[in-house]
């Protein structure tokens, strides 16, 4: 019936909507966030079931951890006397099993955070390899 339907968002104010003749309009509150070159719109927080729904695993992030609980485990049992060697084994550099390694002294918060895929955005593998907590 209406051909013309047109939605408008604005970035102030509650969520809500009305009617406005012929056009809905629908108030979100977002911010504009900026990461280095990039923008980042960051809409209200989800409450209930849509808070327990939200979440973003990184595939990376969780296998470097369970690899750093595997390598542990290896050193633990003597099965590998050192980094060097383990390093030697899996054809890698020392220093990315070492820094794979600190994945273990995680909190087990951050840890089970991780494995559910609930970690914060900016918890990356790269952020974790660099020591940027």
């Amino acid at each position: 019936m209406t051909a013309n339907r047109r939605i408008d968002v604005r970035m102030l104010g509650e969520a809500e909507k009305r009617r406005d003749g012929d056009r809905l309009v629908t108030f979100i509150p977002m911010r504009v966030k900026k990461r280095g070159f990039r923008k980042l719109l960051i809409g209200p927080k989800p409450t209930g079931a849509a808070l327990r729904e939200e979440t973003h695993p990184d595939s990376p992030l969780i296998k470097a951890v369970a690899r750093a609980f595997s390598w542990q485990r290896l050193l633990d049992e003597d099965s590998i006397n050192d980094t060097n060697e383990l390093a030697q084994r899996e054809k890698l550099d020392r220093a990315l099993v070492n820094e794979t390694l600190r994945f273990t002294l995680l909190a087990p918060q951050i840890i089970e955070a991780i494995l559910a895929g609930r970690q914060p955005r900016t918890l990356t593998l790269q952020h974790l390899r660099r020591g940027r907590l």
